[in-house]
């Protein structure tokens, strides 16, 4: 059974509270105001008010934020949230906490041409989402366009559908029209990237997400006749890894002294002078730059020589700051020069910015750039791995921590 927006499901108040305590206060703020705007009643102009200042204490300091939270609710809400709202607060908490969930990425693949090509519609996927699971369950869809990445996130919702009491067999009612007749799960959302023949899901072992996961790689298998691999052994952290390293970019495998070519500071288009490309006039500007080990640093871990100004607070922070911040890496460094000298071990770092630190450590002195190996200024990425007699090998376990 579809589920209409409008459904009000059977949720605890500590539940909903959850959710608003994961928000900020300005976040809180926008998503209450939305929900007010839909409403049309005769009251709303002589509440709107209250409603305004109720918000205000939320906002402010000195107050308990969820009993002002749940006060609300029972005064403006006393019914409960719907699922359109529910799916608000999921979302926003999906925007602002991104390391709050792991997710599986599986691509297309093909038996006899390796890696496949297919086009996911949504519409589409979604229709024959419910007409699989539907049988089984109450299912609720919502797809939102993602404000930052080239991501289109589904939120897929499966309730049960138990009968409570004789009445429930003779009353051939929809389920929806009683919040106790169905049990809610927690929802799996679906990642639709952009341009890409890929589709991610929220790692879980239940068995509902595993429901999804096998009806959804049963429709694209359908309709596009391929078979979706898992890309990754393991999880990855967030949705800026997915889009990062399995996105159309061009930083996924141009990190460290290769970024100018992702910055497409090295490609010159046919319509500009060559004599002024960068590289010819910041030729002696480079061979400068080049000759302080806090220069070398910078282009080695960032892959350019302008440094900002060391005195103000915030140009500290982002001279060491990487484009994906990584906090753990995994070397595995072996030696296959003879058989009586060979090495093995295994190298983890781990921090806020892996890779950020070790430029820090590099300007303090504490490590001497001219001997740092390119693994360990994060030219391959933020991928973990092998590294054999100094050269580096990815493995598919590169990217559990991100």
């Amino acid at each position: 059974m579809d589920l209409p927006d409008e459904f009000i499901p059977s949720l605890d108040r500590p539940v909903i509270l959850r959710k608003f305590n994961k928000l900020s206060a300005a976040t809180i703020r926008g998503i209450v105001s939305k929900w007010w705007e839909k409403i049309d009643t005769r009251e709303k102009r002589s509440s709107t008010k209250e409603l305004g200042r109720l918000i205000r204490k939320v906002e402010g300091k000195g107050h308990n934020r969820q009993k002002l939270i749940g006060f609300i609710l029972d005064k403006f809400w006393p019914q409960g949230l719907n699922l359109s709202q529910i799916s608000d607060l999921d979302f926003c908490s999906l925007l602002e906490q991104p390391n709050s969930f792991k997710w599986t990425l599986m691509a297309a693949e093909n038996k006899e041409i390796g890696s496949a090509v297919f086009q996911v519609i949504p519409e589409q996927l979604i229709c024959a989402l419910k007409q699989d699971l539907q049988p089984l369950f109450s299912i609720h869809t919502c797809l939102r366009p993602h404000p930052e990445l080239p991501l289109l996130v589904l939120r897929v919702q499966l309730f049960d559908q138990k009968r409570c009491g004789p009445e429930s067999a003779q009353n051939p009612a929809p389920a929806y029209n009683s919040t106790r007749k169905l049990i809610s799960r927690a929802p799996t959302y679906v990642v639709l990237p952009f341009n890409i023949s890929s589709v991610g899901f929220s790692f879980g072992t239940d068995l509902y997400t595993k429901l999804i996961i096998n009806s959804i790689c049963k429709s694209v298998h359908s309709k596009n006749k391929v078979k979706l691999a898992k890309v990754d052994k393991l999880p990855v952290r967030n949705l800026n890894t997915v889009a990062f390293l399995h996105g159309l970019s061009r930083y996924a495998n141009a990190q460290g002294v290769w970024r100018a070519y992702a910055d497409r500071k090295v490609d010159s288009s046919p319509l500009d002078n060559p004599h002024n490309h960068e590289i010819v006039q910041g030729r002696e500007q480079l061979k400068w730059s080049l000759q302080s080990q806090t220069g070398k640093a910078m282009m080695r871990f960032k892959g350019r020589t302008n440094i900002p100004e060391p005195t103000a607070t915030s140009a500290e922070k982002l001279r060491y700051k990487s484009l994906l911040p990584v906090p753990r890496v995994d070397f595995i460094i072996e030696s296959e020069k003879s058989p009586e000298k060979q090495a093995k071990f295994k190298l983890s770092l781990w921090g806020t910015d892996v890779f950020g630190g070790l430029h820090e450590l590099c300007d303090k002195g504490y490590m001497d750039i001219n001997r740092v190996p390119g693994w360990l200024t994060g030219e391959n990425g933020p991928r973990s791995g092998k590294i054999i007699n100094g050269e580096f090998y990815s493995e598919d376990i590169s990217h559990r921590t991100l």
